[in-house]
């Protein structure tokens, strides 16, 4: 098996004990070096190794779309590849993702593609101020703002390029959102594989801040979620093609809305409040779909006692060191409270 992802990644690392703990052997590919060549007409991928796997996975999400093209040229070959490379693309962008989902029928914030100032403004107005304005394939509550008005628009479009390595004058392609009301603060994270509901787990939003992105300090808290919501990240996931990932939701007084999904988020938090093996589950779908075990739902199963606090006082230090970069004192009564 090949897993195209980085393999200082903490779902990547382990993904790949997980495989080689079940006997099979797995091939670790940096994107970086996935590149996709025309000779006379004919694409292959270049940069993998010699073979042909029995499966590939797909784990990137916002970055290197020269990987993800390349992969496209195994799953053309009939090589399984999960997630496949258009729904990986298509995740990406929050605005494309949007269309996707509401075209499907899903609930959906308000959302408008802008690239300038004016457009910023004048759609602001429209959807009604205050908004949100975000990369469209930003991650971790990086390049996302509020605006609350006119006087807002031009500082955040200069951070946020700025952000991006771009000037501010650049006509990039952003999202403008409204700002959706929430039942309760925060939102929902809920992990889907191989069509499966797998753990829940509730972000709520350290005090003083509206994002609710763990990388930002968010309280993770374990949830369950409601049969609407679970079917609601089950069609979410099916219209954009995903196999395995993240829906965010937020319940609002129309139901819940979904705000974001990720093809590879990383899980390890929603295994810790849920205690949950997601990476057990999907390694099970890995499985599945290279053929090797029946074609069966996936059930998920409880962490060992050991692995929950392995991978508890892994994500405790990596927000700690979260804390330690934002200058927050306060953390250790805030987050796994």
């Amino acid at each position: 098996m090949w897993i195209v992802g980085y393999a200082t990644h903490a779902m990547v690392t382990r993904l790949t004990a997980e495989l080689k703990g079940r006997g099979h052997h797995v091939d670790v590919i940096d994107p970086a070096m996935l590149g996709t060549e025309l000779d006379d007409g004919v694409e292959s991928a270049v940069g993998l190794p010699g073979g042909r796997p029995d499966l590939v996975v797909l784990a990137v999400s916002t970055d290197q779309i020269s990987a993800t093209l390349a992969v496209r040229t195994l799953m053309d070959d009939g090589i399984p590849v999960l997630n496949p490379p258009r729904a990986v693309l298509l995740a990406a962008d929050k605005f494309a993702t949007a269309r996707v989902l509401a075209a499907a029928g899903l609930p959906v914030p308000r959302t408008v593609n802008v690239c300038t100032a004016q457009a910023v403004v004048h759609h602001g107005e429209r959807l009604g101020w205050p908004v949100v304005l975000k990369s469209a394939d930003g991650s971790e509550g990086t390049q996302v703002t509020m605006l609350r008005g006119e006087h807002d628009v031009v500082p955040a479009l200069t951070e946020i390029r700025a952000t991006l390595g771009l000037a501010a004058d650049v006509r990039n392609s952003l999202v403008l959102q409204e700002v959706v009301e929430a039942l309760v603060p925060g939102d929902r994270r809920i992990f889907v594989a191989g069509g499966q509901v797998m753990a829940t787990m509730d972000r709520l939003p350290r005090p003083g801040e509206w994002r609710s992105n763990l990388s930002l300090l968010a309280r993770p808290v374990a949830a369950r979620a409601t049969p609407a919501e679970e079917r609601l990240a089950r069609r979410a996931m099916s219209a954009v093609g995903l196999d395995f990932g993240t829906v965010d939701i937020m319940r609002t007084s129309r139901g819940p809305v979904v705000i974001e999904l990720n093809a590879f988020g990383d899980v390890l938090d929603v295994a810790v409040v849920s205690g949950i093996d997601l990476v057990g589950s999907l390694a099970d779908v890995v499985e599945q779909r290279a053929g090797l075990c029946p074609d069966e739902p996936v059930s998920p199963r409880e962490l060992t006692d050991e692995e929950a606090a392995r991978l508890r006082r892994f994500c405790w230090d990596r927000l700690d060191a979260k804390r330690e970069q934002l200058g927050l004192a306060d953390f250790r009564t805030w987050a796994f409270a």
